[in-house]
C-alpha cells in the first residue's frame, strides 16, 4: 500500500509541480525537465551547494542592523528549508517536514508587515501547505494573493491554480471566475490556453451551454491551424480537439442542431474549422441512428459552404450515411449531386489543388460507375417487362437515356482511365438499346480497334465489341432501307448513301477477321463481306474473300462452304 505522504506526494507532482513551474499545455515545453521556474525579482537561484553552509551563511544576516538585509536574509532561509524539505518529501519523508517552512514564512509576515515581497511569501506558502497536504491553508494563501496584490507576477498562475482547485472540489462557479480571470489578463500567458479549455469545461458542468460552447469554439481556434488541417497536430492536440468537437456535438443535439451552430458561427464571425463542428453533429446523430439527422447536418453545411473543402468529403459522407440506413433512392440522388457539384471542369473543382481534385475524381469515378450500372440495369429489366410492345416505352428510354448520359461523363472526364474500354463498351450497349446504331457502331470500333486491350479479359471485351458494330451495321442499314420505302418524292435517292454505308460495313468486316482471326465467327464475318461486295460488283475483291473464309479453320459448315 502506499503511504499518505506518498500519495500526497504523486499529487503534488502531478498537480503542484507544473503550476510551479508553469504550464505550456501542448504549446511549449514537452516534460517538466524543460520548465523554468518562476524567478522572484531582485533573487538568484539556489545552487547545487552544500544548503546547510549556505544556511549557516544567512543565519549570521539576521544578526543585521539593516531591516534590508534581515528580510532577505529571512527569505533565503525560509527558501533554503523550503528545498531541504522538498527534497526530503520526494525521497519518502514526512509531510510534516515543512511545519517549519511554514513557520519561517509565517514569521516573515509579521516582523517585515511593511516590505513588498508579501506576494511571493503567500505564493511560498500555497506551495508549502499544497506538499504538505494542507489544501485550504494553500487555498487561503492564493486568496490572500490575489486579492491583497493584484500587481503581482504571482497573480495569473495563483487564479488558475484557483480555478483548477475549485474544478476539482465541483464548485464550477467559482472555477469559472478565476478561469475567466486568467483569460481577460493576458492572452500570451502560458495559462491562458488551458485556462479557457478548462473554463469552457467549468461552464458546462454548470450547465452554461451556450457560454461553454463559445468558450469551446475558440478553443479550437488555438488548435487547429489557420488552413483548417489537423494533419500537423501531435497526439495530444488531436485528443483535445476531439474532446472538444465531442462535447459540443452533445450541446448542439441538445439546442437547436445546424441551427446552433450557425448561430455560435454567425456570432463569432464563421471560423475556418466550422465543418469539424458540423461534421461531430453528424457523427453524434449517425451514433444514435438518426440517419437522416446526420445526412442534413452534412448537406447543411454543404449547402451554406459550397466551395469549402469539406463541402466534397461531406457530400460522400450523406452517401455513405444514406448506404448504412439502407435508403438506395436517397444513395442514387445524392451521387448524381455529388456529380453535379463537382464534375471536372466545374467551378468547384477548378477551384481546387491538385492534391483535392485527385481525392474527388477518386468518388467520382465509382460514383459514375454505379449511376450508370443502375439506370443501365433497370431499363433492362423494364425493357424485358415491355418486349411485347412495338416501340420501347417512356420509362425505358429515360432509364437507356440516363445511363448514357453517365457512361460519356466518366469516359470524357477520364480518358485514360483503366474502365474505359468497358464503360465504352457499355455506352455502345446502350446506343444500341436506344436504336442509335450510328453512335453505336462508334463506341463499339473504338472498343475493338483504337483503345487498349492488353489483357486476355479486355481482347474478348474487344472481339465482342467488334462483331457488335458488325451488328449495328446490318441494324442501322435495315432503318435506312425502311425509310427508303416510305420515301416521299422530294427526299433525294437514299441507294447511294447504302452503298456508302455497304462498303464501311464491308471494311468494319474485314478489319474483325483480320484482327480477331481466330474467333470462331470471324469466317462468317468474311463470307458475309464477301457477300457485300458481289452486291456492289466488286468482283475481284468478292472472290478473294470468299476463297479465303472457304480455307478458314475450322471450316464454314457444308451449307456455307457452298455460298463461298
Amino acid at each position: 500500500m502506499m503511504s499518505a505522504s506518498k500519495k500526497t506526494l504523486c499529487f503534488c507532482c502531478m498537480f503542484f509541480g507544473f503550476l510551479f513551474y508553469g504550464v505550456s499545455f501542448c504549446y511549449g515545453a514537452s516534460s517538466f525537465s524543460e520548465l523554468k521556474p518562476v524567478l522572484i525579482p531582485g533573487y538568484s537561484t539556489i545552487n547545487s551547494v552544500d544548503l546547510d553552509e549556505v544556511y549557516a551563511v544567512y543565519r549570521r544576516g539576521l544578526t543585521s542592523k539593516s531591516e534590508d538585509i534581515r528580510y532577505k536574509s529571512m527569505i533565503k532561509l525560509a527558501d533554503i528549508s523550503f528545498r531541504k524539505n522538498e527534497d526530503k518529501l520526494f525521497s519518502g519523508g514526512e509531510l510534516s517536514v515543512f511545519e517549519e517552512t511554514v513557520s519561517l514564512y509565517r514569521e516573515i509576515l509579521i516582523e517585515f508587515p511593511g516590505l513588498n515581497k508579501s506576494d511571493y511569501i503567500y505564493y511560498q506558502l500555497a506551495r508549502a501547505f499544497e506538499l504538505s497536504d494542507q489544501r485550504e491553508l494553500s487555498v487561503g494563501a492564493l486568496l490572500r494573493l490575489t486579492e491583497d496584490y493584484p500587481g503581482s507576477v504571482y497573480l495569473l498562475e495563483s487564479e488558475f491554480r484557483l480555478g483548477e482547485h475549485y474544478f476539482s472540489q465541483e464548485d464550477y462557479v467559482s472555477a469559472v471566475k478565476y478561469y475567466h480571470d486568467v483569460i481577460l489578463r493576458n492572452s500570451d500567458s502560458i495559462y491562458h490556453n488551458k485556462a479557457l479549455y478548462m473554463y469552457a469545461w467549468a461552464l458546462y458542468k454548470f450547465e452554461r451551454y451556450s457560454e461553454s460552447a463559445i468558450a469551446f469554439y475558440d478553443f479550437i481556434g488555438l488548435l487547429v491551424p489557420a488552413e483548417g488541417l489537423t494533419s500537423d497536430l501531435d497526439r495530444g492536440n488531436k485528443e483535445l480537439l476531439d474532446d472538444c468537437v465531442r462535447v459540443l456535438s452533445v450541446i448542439f443535439s441538445e439546442t437547436g442542431g445546424v441551427n446552433a451552430i450557425n448561430y455560435l458561427s454567425s456570432a463569432r464571425g464563421g471560423r475556418y474549422y466550422d465543418g469539424y463542428l458540423y461534421n461531430a453533429l453528424a457523427k453524434h446523430y449517425i451514433k444514435h441512428e438518426r440517419f437522416v439527422d446526420g445526412a442534413n447536418a452534412y448537406k447543411y453545411f454543404v449547402e451554406k459552404n459550397p466551395y469549402s473543402e469539406f463541402s466534397y468529403q461531406f457530400q460522400s459522407k450523406v452517401v455513405n450515411v444514406f448506404k448504412m440506413a439502407g435508403f438506395s433512392l436517397e444513395v442514387l440522388r445524392e451521387k448524381k449531386r455529388f456529380v453535379d457539384l463537382y464534375y471536372p471542369g466545374g467551378d468547384y473543382f477548378s477551384r481546387q489543388t491538385l492534391g483535392v481534385q485527385l481525392r474527388i475524381e477518386r468518388s467520382l469515378k465509382f460514383f459514375l460507375m454505379d449511376i450508370s450500372s443502375y439506370y443501365h440495369s433497370r431499363a433492362q429489366a423494364d425493357y424485358v417487362t415491355a418486349k411485347g410492345k412495338v416501340a420501347l416505352v417512356d420509362p425505358v428510354v429515360s432509364d437507356y437515356v440516363l445511363a448514357k448520359k453517365y457512361y460519356e461523363l466518366f469516359i470524357n472526364a477520364f480518358p485514360n482511365d483503366d474502365n474505359v474500354p468497358n464503360q465504352t463498351f457499355l455506352l455502345g450497349e446502350v446506343q444500341y438499346a436506344l436504336q442509335d446504331y450510328a453512335n453505336a457502331i462508334a463506341s463499339y470500333e473504338r472498343v475493338a480497334y483504337r483503345l487498349p486491350k492488353n489483357t486476355e479479359k479486355l481482347m474478348a471485351q474487344a472481339a465482342e465489341s467488334a462483331y457488335a458494330a458488325i451488328l449495328a451495321y446490318n441494324k442501322l442499314h435495315q432503318t435506312i432501307k425502311k425509310t427508303v420505302s416510305n420515301k416521299p418524292s422530294n427526299v433525294p435517292d437514299i441507294d447511294v448513301q447504302l452503298q456508302s454505308l455497304m462498303q464501311v460495313q464491308i471494311n468494319s468486316e474485314l478489319d474483325f477477321s483480320g484482327l480477331y482471326n481466330q474467333d470462331l465467327r470471324a469466317a462468317e464475318v468474311l463470307l458475309d463481306a464477301a457477300q457485300k461486295m458481289l452486291e456492289l460488283k466488286d468482283y475481284s475483291r468478292a472472290i478473294v474473300s470468299a476463297r479465303r473464309a472457304s480455307q478458314w479453320q475450322p471450316a464454314l459448315t457444308p451449307s456455307r462452304q457452298i455460298s463461298a
